[in-house]
């Protein structure tokens, strides 16, 4: 395994959440990362293998893809292994001629839409496998000239156990010091420009005088340093400071808790404008929570139709605000609806995205990569 970020993002988290379906068919896995943060964390909790994998110099700036290349090709050739698995684009596309090279098996994971350079998709041309986290995401790179015969769609799996629990054990309302009898309305992600929180917080500002009794949680931070991300997160709290909205936009930061607020909340609204898969869409509907969803990416893969989510066609720049309120609305005003739509998401989430059967699927795109029959499971 070789991964790229100290911090967990939705790619590192989907793969640990497989990782005992994998070594349950007897794969044993040695993972090269960031010497520290919550990743190398994560790894010595659960006893993995960790290799040091420097990707940047000591004054933070990206190594050269030569030296990230070298130093791949140095540990691959000491560890010997029987396959290599790079669990993001940009790391398959360091990966890819490496193990090519060497004539050790790959698999690449691709789980983002972004355009390449020709170069970069010859790259990941080189890996024997190419594992998409949705139709969408293939769909894009095969157009764009990546090898529709070596993508296969491998959707990420949700633990469904982990959010079904005692939800009560605290309060999320307690905490903000609100009434417990008021509506709860999540947007859960990176506070950036692809996001589009802006428009959650617009949605709220319409709705706030019909609805007064409802709350608004902002979930998550700015990762990225540049100035027009650190902008917009200064725009986000502008929008949130107008008298409706007084006292009514939690902005919570990171959180470790989120299953447990899922299970509280009344309502989730996703407002990307771009998802590959989303990953707290895959949470919420295993929460049993309501969601309004932008139709971006492979949202409609996660909800084929509108009984298991409100998918709104993608916002426009002008009036969003007020199209994403017309569909957020009749849920806040109609409890007993968004109990059927919770309930709906909560079955396609066991049916579709059960972590045991897409860690044994992920488990056997390793062992088809390596030439090998997969072991049977029962």
């Amino acid at each position: 395994m070789l991964f790229e970020y100290p911090s967990l993002n939705g790619g590192e988290y989907s793969f640990f959440s497989m990782v005992p379906f994998l070594q349950a068919l007897g794969i044993r896995l040695e993972c090269l990362g960031p010497e520290t943060g919550d990743l190398a964390s994560r790894l010595e909790s659960e006893k993995l293998t960790h290799i040091p994998f420097r990707v940047r110099a000591e004054d933070g700036t990206r190594l050269p893809l030569e030296v990230l290349r070298q130093q791949l090709a140095t540990v691959l050739h000491e560890v010997q292994p029987d396959l290599v698995h790079a669990n993001s684009l940009s790391m398959s596309r360091i990966m890819g001629p490496v193990a090519k090279e060497l004539g050790i098996p790959s698999v690449g994971h691709l789980r983002d839409i972004l355009r390449l350079s020709r170069k970069a998709i010859d790259d990941i041309n080189c890996c024997d496998r190419i594992l998409c986290v949705s139709a969408a995401v293939k769909d894009f790179h095969v157009a764009a000239g990546m090898n529709a015969k070596q993508m296969h769609v491998q959707y990420n799996g949700v633990n469904l156990g982990a959010f079904c629990g005692d939800a009560g054990i605290t309060s999320i309302r307690s905490e903000l010091g609100i009434a417990e009898q008021s509506t709860l309305v999540l947007s859960i992600g990176q506070l950036g420009l692809r996001k589009a929180t802006h428009l959650f917080l617009e949605c709220a500002a319409i709705l706030a005088d019909e609805i007064p009794g409802c709350h608004w949680l902002v979930i998550g931070e700015r990762h990225s340093t540049k100035q027009e991300a650190v902008e917009y997160e200064a725009s986000l709290r502008r929008l949130a400071d107008v008298p409706q909205l007084h006292g009514r936009v939690h902005f919570l930061g990171r959180r470790r808790d989120v299953p447990l607020v899922l299970q509280q909340a009344d309502l989730l609204v996703h407002t990307a404008r771009q998802e590959p898969l989303g990953r707290v869409l895959l949470e919420a509907a295993a929460a049993g929570l309501a969601i309004v969803a932008t139709d971006v990416g492979g949202t409609r893969e996660i909800f084929p139709d509108d009984s298991m989510a409100s998918v709104v066609a993608t916002l426009p720049p002008g009036g969003a605000g007020d199209r994403l309120a017309s569909a957020v609305r009749p849920l806040l005003l109609e409890p007993p609806r968004r109990k059927l739509l919770g309930r709906a998401a909560r079955r396609r989430a066991e049916k579709c995205f059960n972590v045991e059967e897409r860690g044994l699927e992920l488990a056997k795109q390793f062992f088809y990569a390596a030439g090998v029959v997969p072991p049977h499971h029962p």
